[in-house]
């Protein structure tokens, strides 16, 4: 084999080395970006399904509470808010549904509302708080 050759094989075999370096990075970054464009949609996936609020309906006074919360796979929410008033006289009270969408950044959580826009954080996979409101995930979505 001669010299030229020799350098010739080396130079092709050099630049395929690169090419494939340079493919392998490109195909890891696109992978790492789409894991990234994928994160919040997973975490708002893990929020599909139903959310209560407790509440001890024997307090004194008027309490305000989410009565049920519902999250879709494609971003939309419906909460109904309900009261309790354990006063003699108790004034009348509408109640109207919120519906909107929502979205995700990290652990924060934003509800944009025809009524009304929420702000809050997941703390668990079971439990979500929003403008003070603890919600936990109704008995027959936390089985799932």
């Amino acid at each position: 084999m001669s010299a030229q050759m020799k350098t010739t094989m080396q130079s092709a075999l050099g630049t395929a080395l690169l090419l494939l370096a340079a493919m392998t990075a490109t195909s890891g970054s696109a992978a790492a970006q789409v894991a990234g464009a994928d994160a919040p949609a997973a975490h708002q996936a893990r929020l599909t399904g139903q959310w209560t609020e407790s509440v001890d309906k024997d307090r004194p006074g008027i309490t305000h509470y989410i009565q049920k919360l519902t999250f879709t796979p494609d971003g939309r929410f419906e909460q109904i808010n309900n009261v309790i008033c354990n006063l003699d006289d108790c004034p009348v009270f509408k109640i109207g549904v919120n519906t909107g969408t929502y979205r995700t950044e990290g652990r924060t959580i934003h509800l944009d509302g025809n009524l009304s826009d929420l702000h809050g954080t997941v703390r668990s996979s079971n439990t979500i708080v929003l403008d003070k409101h603890v919600l936990h995930r109704t008995a027959a979505d936390a089985s799932e």
